[in-house]
């Protein structure tokens, strides 16, 4: 059902293009189609998405040879997971003189007291090329994001323009950086099957979950906006948020908390009453 509704949108986005009436596109008639189908023959189950997490990145780290490709394919993989990024944002398949408004270079890092400040020019989360500044601390192990990068611009300085990751023939593209993905992990004896470029992104999130950090933070440092985090995060993630949702359910409730001036209000009435009670007492008497 999913490829089919990508087909429409497609096909919608052309007439938009040609300047062709959009009309049909919003016919109840295939909206009815398209659930009277999800009906009769459900959805097809999703491909099985695995994460890289904190472990299987340093598994794989231990694999690479101190080369010129490695060394850029290390402080990639590091950089990667540790800011979220999806492949598409630190991979380039052509570099030109415009490319760092849309790629990562050399001057999209800066080396600060506290880590790395890496300058995201352009990605799916910023639309209109606005920037995004990422920090990135170390963390005193193999996954060091702060001195992966050191070791590659010291080893392998470039000019400011120049490419943040490269290799010594060809672009560092989606294709060739999977590849090593997959040739890293059957090294570090892991069944490749199932990681994909979005496997940095999807392991840091759940890594980060695991070391306590709330859903709110994990929106605000993997740049989430929606509820589409939850994609990202694997089941046994997911079981643990509803778990701790329904440990709040069976929370007893302590005493509700007044606002001041309810608080004065109520105050007052009850001084009110007392008073009513007190005349009334005094003309009995009397």
């Amino acid at each position: 059902m999913e490829t089919t509704k990508s087909y429409i949108s497609h096909l919608r986005s052309y007439h938009i293009d040609k300047g062709y009436s959009t009309d049909v596109f919003n016919d109840e008639r295939i909206k009815r189609i398209l659930r009277g189908a999800a009906r009769k023959y459900g959805n097809r189950p999703k491909r099985g998405r695995l994460e890289i997490t904190s472990e299987i990145l340093q598994a794989i780290l231990a694999t690479l040879r101190d080369t010129h490709d490695d060394i850029n394919i290390y402080a990639a993989f590091c950089t990667a997971f540790a800011g979220f990024l999806q492949i598409g944002e630190f991979t380039w398949s052509t570099w030109n003189n415009q490319s760092v408004l849309q790629s990562l270079s050399r001057k999209s890092i800066q080396f600060v007291q506290d880590g790395v400040i890496l300058q995201l020019p352009a990605s799916k989360m910023d639309p209109f090329r606005k920037g995004i500044s990422i920090p990135l601390s170390p963390s005193g192990d193999i996954n060091c994001p702060v001195s992966a990068l050191r070791t590659l611009v010291e080893r392998y300085p470039k000019s400011t323009t120049a490419p943040l990751f490269s290799r010594l023939i060809g672009p560092f593209d989606r294709k060739w950086v999977l590849q090593k993905l997959r040739q890293s992990l059957l090294f570090a004896g892991i069944n490749p099957v199932g990681f994909s470029g979005h496997s940095f992104r999807r392991g840091a999130a759940n890594s980060a979950f695991k070391a306590g950090i709330s859903r709110e933070d994990i929106m605000k440092m993997g740049r989430w906006k929606s509820d589409s985090i939850d994609r990202y995060f694997s089941l046994t993630t997911a079981n643990k948020l509803l778990f701790s949702l329904s440990t709040q359910l069976h929370t007893k409730p302590g005493p509700p908390n007044l606002a001041p001036d309810s608080q004065h209000a109520h105050s007052a009435n009850t001084t009110n009453s007392r008073d009513r009670h007190a005349h009334a007492s005094v003309r009995r008497k009397v």
